[in-house]
């Protein structure tokens, strides 16, 4: 049996047969014109169409005029199959899509089960570092006003027994001065029972002094330093430095050696570093840690005092050295960048500087040999090996203004230069006499002591604070009361030798530099009036004067003040070599 194609929109169509061509025979509805071979056809009479023949939509002749031909019907079905094609070829590309999206999750499913572990161990590692972390900090801002109250406290033990010293100082030359004030016709000076008290305490540490320097040689009153205390002022002293030591050592009792200890503090830190580098360096850890171990550096530095003889320089103490290599490791070249490297530049500028300031400020004696020495090591050692210790550095720069002001303060109050008659001055074993080379000799010793700051400070200011504010207001006037002699050659070759020797190099022309002009004519005056006095003296008495000039012509020479040597030399005919 043979069934023509059935839609249900055309049910109406007559059912024919295919005759041996295999055209549909016979007439009836728009169907009846086409059959088409192998396309579903209709049931028999009485039967119910497939289901699957609904899918299929009815093929259509595309003008209503011209019949449907076979190239039509086979472009169709071509166009059709193509789409079909299509969209397989796009089903088939999905599938082999999916198919790697599931390789890659099961791939990652692998990865992130692989790291699970690893993962946990992290987790478990912030957490306990971020419980320690906020614990130190809890600790270090419970600690911080006792340590800040210690630091105080020393710093007020040492000011308080520096501006005694100073102030006995300033007392005993107000009471000499009084005490030789022998003008002719002056009426003698009755003391006062306190300054009585005073004089018979100054003379008794001078002698003590003497005793104690027996084996030096060429040694002059007023070169040492009478920072001697009384009994009492000594263990008073002593036992308030011993309370502050005890306060130190106890602060930390209460807690465990991991917060209060530079290595286990140290050694968490590093290990944060060595196992996660890339949170450790987002945590900006480089720049946090010279402000969280600030606590325990000031703690430990609380009784270090830069001008004490003796004292252990800050690179011996536990700190510097706990943290000397901190980040480092052994075979492996360290980041420039790496903010570790400037954890200890970092303190030093940020702790150690302010330190030396408030010492500066308040404890230095710059008339202190021994003080000035120790202060000018540590602040050149710390110029050379540090780099953030510079003149661009805030805390820096507001040391080198402390110095300055420290000194122009001394200059004020601490130098006096008394004047006196010639003949006061006749007799040498006098007091009058020796309490003005004392204070001549005291000018000597902070002008030298101003003068070890070359390097440090700038010539220009180092040239106002020495020579304007001490040679040529003060040592010219002691100068000028020395008798013409090998005395005043001497001291004159004493001033000359403290001069740095940089000042006199490449210097233009004949003529020295400016602020030592006044000592030049000085010098020249005193070569001619040495010349002069000996024109009616002995054989010897004009050989030794002539001696004398050739020295004071040395040092013209040597001080490059050429100019000054020649008229020397015209004055009193002596050849300058």
């Amino acid at each position: 049996m043979v069934y023509t194609y059935y839609d249900p929109q055309y049910s109406n169509v007559n059912v024919s047969k295919y005759n041996n061509n295999g055209f549909a025979t016979g007439s009836g509805g728009y169907m009846s014109q086409y059959v088409i071979p192998g396309a579903p056809l209709a049931p028999p009479p009485g039967e119910a169409p497939p289901s699957l023949i609904t899918t299929y939509q009815p093929l259509v002749s595309t003008s209503k005029e011209s019949p449907l031909n076979i190239a039509e019907v086979k472009n169709s079905l071509k166009a059709r199959l193509d789409e079909l094609k299509s969209v397989n070829r796009a089903h088939e590309n999905e599938k082999t899509k999916h198919e790697q999206d599931s390789k890659d999750s099961q791939a990652s499913i692998s990865e992130c089960e692989g790291k699970k572990y690893k993962l946990d161990e992290q987790y478990k590692f912030f957490q306990e570092t971020r419980g320690y972390v906020r614990d130190l900090v809890d600790c270090m801002n419970e600690k911080v006003p006792s340590i800040n109250a210690l630091e105080v406290s020393i710093l007020m033990l040492w000011k308080q027994r520096a501006e005694n010293l100073v102030k006995r100082r300033q007392e005993d030359i107000k009471d000499q001065s009084q005490q030789f004030t022998a003008m002719k016709g002056a009426p003698k000076v009755i003391l006062p029972e306190e300054a009585q008290r005073r004089v018979a305490e100054r003379e008794a540490r001078r002698a003590r002094r003497r005793r104690a320097r027996a084996d030096f040689v060429n040694h002059y009153e007023g070169l040492s330093s009478d920072d001697e205390q009384s009994q009492s002022e000594d263990i008073k002293y002593k036992n308030e430095l011993e309370r502050i030591e005890t306060e130190k050592n106890q602060l930390f009792e209460d807690v465990e050696e991991e917060f209060c200890k530079f290595k286990p503090i140290k050694a968490h830190f590093e290990k944060w570093k060595n196992e996660h580098g890339e949170p450790y360096r987002e945590a900006y850890i480089g720049l946090c840690l010279p402000k969280l171990l600030t606590p325990l550096v000031k703690l430990e530095m609380i009784t270090w005092n830069p001008l004490q003889t003796g004292c252990d320089m800050f690179e011996q103490l536990n700190w510097f050295k706990s943290l000397l290599l901190y980040g480092f490791t052994r075979g492996i070249t360290p980041d420039p960048d790496d903010q570790d490297l400037k954890l200890i530049p970092s303190i030093v500028e940020k702790i150690l500087i302010p330190k030396i300031t408030a010492v500066t400020e308040g404890v230095w004696d710059p008339l202190s040999t021994s003080q000035t020495t120790a202060l000018i090591g540590i602040i050149r050692k710390l110029s050379n090996d540090y780099p953030t210790i510079n003149i661009n550095n805030k805390n820096t720069e507001t040391l080198m203004h402390t110095i300055v002001a420290r000194i122009k303060r001394t200059l004020d109050d601490d130098i006096f230069m008394p004047l006196y008659p010639k003949w006061v001055l006749e007799n040498r074993g006098s007091g009058a006499y020796l309490f003005l080379q004392r204070q001549f000799w005291a000018c000597i010793k902070l002008m030298g002591s101003i003068l070890s700051w070359h390097g440090i400070l700038s010539d220009k200011m180092i040239q106002e604070l020495a020579l304007d504010g001490v040679l040529n207001r003060y040592v010219l006037l002691g100068l000028q009361c020395t008798e013409l002699s090998y005395e005043l050659i001497e001291k004159c070759n004493t001033i000359m030798k403290i001069f740095p020797k940089q000042w006199f190099e490449n210097l233009e022309d004949d003529t020295t530099i400016a602020p030592l002009q006044p000592f030049c004519r000085f010098l020249v005056m005193a070569a001619t009036n040495m010349d002069k006095s000996s024109k009616d003296k002995n054989e010897l008495e004009r050989k030794e004067a002539r001696d004398n000039v050739k020295q004071i012509t040395k040092i013209l020479v040597n001080m490059k003040a050429m100019d000054h040597a020649i008229n020397v030399s015209n004055e009193t005919s002596i050849q300058v070599r």
